[in-house]
């Protein structure tokens, strides 16, 4: 077994685990991945020209992906409520225009004051 770590286009490690050498490149699964032999952080590392670099400040802290985690957390919640729109939906009107609303309210987090350092609060809910 072998420790290894796949990238992807951009050279961020999407994921990393341990396999048969002869399973290495495998691993790669998604256009544009690249399999890679050893360990990286995924955090704090990244491949630039085929040598893993470390970053200067890690990802977890970078407003990239407080933007990306806060938009998957957004995108999240709109889903769970895209019953709620159709056409065959078991609300009422009113309620239905409750629903519209607040996923409007979530589309519109990335304009708002405090993005991407959202806090819980600035979070839209149902009742407001």
């Amino acid at each position: 077994m072998i420790d290894y770590f796949v990238t992807n286009a951009d050279g961020y490690i999407v994921k990393k685990g341990q396999c048969l050498e002869e399973n290495l490149q495998a691993q790669a699964s998604e256009d544009g991945e690249r399999a890679y032999e050893g360990r990286a952080n995924a955090d704090t590392q990244r491949v630039v020209d085929d040598v893993l670099t470390d970053l200067e400040q890690p990802l977890s802290q970078s407003v990239e992906r407080k933007s990306m985690e806060l938009r998957l957390r957004r995108d999240s919640l709109l889903a769970q409520t895209d019953w709620t729109q159709a056409n065959d939906s078991p609300l009422s009107e009113s309620d239905q225009l409750k629903y519209r609303t607040y996923r409007q309210a979530l589309r519109d987090l990335t304009t708002h004051e405090n993005w991407p350092e959202l806090q819980e609060e600035d979070w839209p809910t149902l009742e407001n």
